[in-house]
């Protein structure tokens, strides 16, 4: 989920594989209508990314 002041903008879906920790899959992505064009794509790729290579 994808939550911001306690309301929710929309969300990511995202999954390391199994058999290699050097790989990780974004099956989806959705930031609803109410709350696109703000940045908010951007700055969940980014942090997903940053968890992922943890």
């Amino acid at each position: 989920m994808i939550e911001e002041d306690s309301q929710v903008k929309g969300y990511i879906w995202l999954a390391a594989y199994r058999g290699n920790d050097e790989i990780a899959f974004v099956y989806d992505i959705n930031i609803y209508p109410d709350f696109q064009n703000q940045g908010l794509g951007t700055q969940t790729l980014a942090l997903a990314t940053d968890k992922m290579k943890q």
